[in-house]
């Protein structure tokens, strides 16, 4: 049986291949040698996580052991970094902030001048990766330990980016900037979906989109064709990941 291997980002060009993990901490974190972790702190808690540093090289082995195994030949040396938000004096080597990246790029491609990949050879290494590639399925908000009373809901204006829009005589429209838009809902569906559930009920639409009225919420709904179960009042409609194609 294949096993996918977890690929976080991988830069490819003619120089090298370039293996790319991100961690995005908004609290302080510490790198912790002595017992290869890294220390979050958080209002007067400290939580632990496993050093990015290892993670990062046994996912750069998998990697490694992926393209082999696919007969993909890169540089034997595959770069690892990490950009995250704190420094220590072990990590300053692999770990940098993100704004220093491409400076990071250039200087490789300086102690690297000799083409390593040719053009037919990215795009075999594209192919590859692109057919294998199993997208993310996990609780964003668990994940990130974000509350849901935290998440902004309503219709966001795509013109202005507020989130002001009204149902009015069969549209959405922004109360800031007037722009009208009959699918605005739509979008605000892709958003629940992707950062609470895959299924939503009338009344979890109408919170979340800050509709008034069941019955044009229920219209609404059932023009999207949404497969459901249930009826009435406890009907719960599933929200397919192709409907935002």
């Amino acid at each position: 049986m294949e096993t996918a291997t977890s690929i976080k980002s991988m830069c490819c060009s003619y120089v090298q291949t370039s293996f790319l993990s991100s961690k995005l901490r908004i609290s302080p974190a510490l790198f912790d040698p002595a017992f290869n972790q890294l220390i979050q702190s958080k209002q007067e808690n400290e939580r632990g996580f496993l050093d990015p540093l290892i993670q990062a090289k046994r996912q750069q082995k998998e990697l490694a052991k992926w393209l082999a195994d696919r007969k993909i030949h890169t540089p034997s040396n595959l770069s690892t970094f990490i950009k995250t938000s704190s420094y220590h004096k072990l990590a300053l080597e692999k770990v940098l902030h993100a704004g220093h990246l491409i400076e990071r790029i250039d200087k490789l491609k300086e102690k690297y001048p000799v083409g390593k990949l040719t053009d037919r050879g990215i795009r075999k290494l594209s192919r590859a990766i692109t057919k294998k590639h199993i997208p993310a399925n996990y609780n964003f908000l668990k994940y990130y330990e974000i509350d849901i009373k935290e998440i902004i809901t309503g219709i966001q204006c795509p013109a202005c980016s507020r989130f002001s829009m009204k149902r009015v005589r069969g549209t959405w429209k922004c109360r800031s900037c007037h722009t009208a838009d009959k699918e605005a809902h739509i979008r605000t569906l892709h958003d629940y979906l992707l950062l609470i559930s895959s299924s939503i009920t009338n009344q979890q639409f109408r919170e979340f989109t800050h509709l008034s009225s069941s019955n044009i919420a229920k219209k609404l709904l059932t023009a999207l064709k949404l497969p459901y179960t249930g009826e009435k009042k406890s009907r719960i409609y599933q929200l397919p990941k192709d409907l935002f194609k």
